[in-house]
């Protein structure tokens, strides 16, 4: 049996002095000495590299355990690059190897990175295991192991070393080091925020045009909508002892309609209502008042006969692009971005609520068109990472189609092509490799609010098309399986390799497959190379035909219109 323990005086010492290794507690992250006697979260500031403002660790303390997707670190030197499949996640709760890849970061070789492939379970005790052939048994923990280190710490390690042999089939003296953390839902605060927010039920126009619009567009409104307020001063949550966040009053949320011209002289009450997800540091307008229409959305949207309704994502909107580059140059200010996402999505399931039950539909814009019992979703890029997280909060949406979503924000927006943008930034105040490394893998703890690898379990069963773009450059696919486990979504014509094959005709949910054919970008830890993978299938017949009659010809039905499992451009 796994024997569990706390070392509070641990949490309490300088950083050089002691830890699991003698150089730091934070060198193997996480880890059971990164919580309290209660079991909570409880990480030094100081630890965490940061420029101006210092990460708000204090408001993890509600937490005990750390993330699904958590990377773990190990910061030192002498590890093998050629032995990374020596290095493993052990579920000490299961007694189970649990998917994983380790690698080196790309800067610094001293800095070993593990990452799960599949969600961590909730409740679960993991252990990162790396064999002796990738890293030798650094003195230090072999004195731990004697009783001449952290003796109060001896039986613990013992303990996880012999489990974690067993798991392997290997024999103890074959592994170099390992060490444990306990894992923990993390998504108290959206939780919060999708039971406890709605709209006033008052909107306001602020524009309608009906001239200057993109071919095949008969109006588009703009305005607000009243809904709860979860963020002070339009920055951050205000949080109890408990971890929850306060209500701070109400506030003007975007509003945009879309109504295309196949929709004019349509039986009234009969057009059914999309709600649209943006792309990253957009907004709806981005996509939908283009005259060029260079995704084809609006061309989309006119075939499907449908009334399309949004709002933005607030944090990684266009409005925020702004503060989203200061948070870059002083990262302690995350949580302003991460705060905001989830007052967005929030404000999206606010929105179909006034959809639904409000008076919005009445309104004349809509010249009693629309059919709010039948709401759709459609998302982009991050309108399919967010897409998937507000579908996990209610059961209004009937279909949803995510295009090129995923998950794993610590370990996507890494080997994002987009990330180049900012990665500049970062470095400029935060020069070592090694402490940004550590930075991305603690960030985790503020975004599994809102990441969608945090919510499989209530994605289950759902009416979801999750078309995935083979190499992708801006969404790897690695975040965007894992999105399709956690939910044990199958795989159309069996093209990802491992998951449960279905084959067309079938029904939702399931994970389709397009290759643009555009090479594959760099899969380390840097930045990808913009190979455009993200933004080709968008604009292909093939994804269009199965979008259109998955949402509206034949609703929730999954149909293939290319010659393979893989769809590539041949296929039009």
């Amino acid at each position: 049996m796994l024997t569990l323990m706390w070392l509070s005086a641990a949490c309490n010492q300088a950083p050089n002095e002691e830890g699991l290794l003698g150089q730091g507690w934070v060198d193997t992250y996480p880890s059971r000495h990164l919580l309290d006697e209660q079991g909570h979260v409880d990480i030094d500031s100081a630890w965490i590299p940061s420029v101006d403002t210092p990460m708000p660790t204090d408001d993890l303390r509600y937490r005990k355990g750390f993330s699904v997707s958590q990377t773990a670190l190990l910061n030192h030197p002498g590890v093998n690059a050629d032995a990374m499949g020596h290095v493993h996640l052990v579920d000490l709760t299961s007694g189970e190897v649990h998917p994983s890849f380790a690698e080196l970061d790309a800067i610094d070789q001293d800095v070993l990175l593990v990452r799960p492939l599949r969600v961590l379970p909730e409740g679960h005790d993991i252990a990162v295991v790396v064999g002796s052939q990738a890293l030798e048994r650094p003195e230090a923990f072999q004195l731990l192991l004697e009783g001449e280190r952290l003796p109060e710490w001896q039986a613990h390690y013992q303990s996880v070393l012999a489990d974690g042999a067993k798991a392997l089939g290997v024999g103890e003296s074959e592994i170099g080091l390992v060490w444990d953390f306990p894992v923990e839902d993390g998504s108290l605060h959206l939780r919060t925020l999708s039971e406890n927010t709605h709209p006033t039920g008052s909107y306001t126009w602020l524009d309608e045009d009906t001239t200057n619009l993109p071919p095949g567009v008969f109006k588009q409104v703009t305005g607000t909508f009243e809904v709860d307020d979860w963020l002070v001063d339009d920055t951050r949550f205000e949080l109890d002892a408990d971890g929850v966040p306060q209500v701070q009053g109400t506030r003007q949320a975007h509003l945009f309609v879309h109504v295309p011209e196949s929709v004019r002289g349509k039986e009234l009450g009969t057009v059914p209502v999309l709600i649209f997800g943006h792309g990253l540091l957009q907004s709806p307008e981005g996509f939908l008042a283009d005259k060029d229409d260079p995704s084809n959305f609006v061309e989309l949207f006119n075939r499907m006969e449908v009334i399309v309704v949004s709002t933005q994502w607030r944090g990684l909107c266009r409005d925020d692009l702004a503060d989203v580059v200061w948070v870059a140059n002083d990262m302690g200010r995350l949580p302003e971005v991460t705060d905001r996402l989830g007052q967005g999505v929030a404000n999206t399931l606010a929105l179909m609520e006034l959809i639904q039950d409000g008076p919005l539909m009445d309104d004349p814009a809509f010249e009693g068109l629309a059919n709010p019992d039948q709401l759709l979703y459609y998302g982009v890029s991050l309108g399919g990472i967010l897409g998937a997280v507000t579908l996990a909060q209610t059961d209004r949406i009937d279909h949803a189609v995510l295009h090129v979503g995923g998950g794993a924000w610590s370990m996507t927006f890494p080997r994002s092509a987009n990330w180049e943008d900012f990665e500049g930034l970062v470095e400029g105040g935060i020069s070592s490799s090694a402490d940004r490394q550590l930075l991305y893998a603690m960030m985790q703890l503020y975004w599994d609010p809102v990441d969608s690898v945090s919510y499989g379990q209530k994605l289950e069963g759902r009416s979801v098309l999750l078309q995935m773009s083979v190499n992708d450059d801006e969404v790897t696919n690695m975040g965007t399986i894992m999105l399709a486990e956690s939910a044990d979504w199958p795989s159309l014509g069996g093209a990802v390799p491992g998951m449960p094959p279905v084959q067309a005709p079938t029904v939702g949910p399931v994970i389709a497959s397009y290759d643009a054919e555009l090479g594959d970008p760099d899969i380390g830890n840097q930045p990808s190379e913009r190979t455009g993978a993200h933004r080709e299938p968008r604009l292909w017949e093939s994804a269009k035909l199965q979008t259109l009659h998955f949402l509206v010809d034949e609703p929730g039905q999954v149909q293939s219109y290319c010659q393979e499992a893989v769809c590539t451009p041949a296929d039009g």
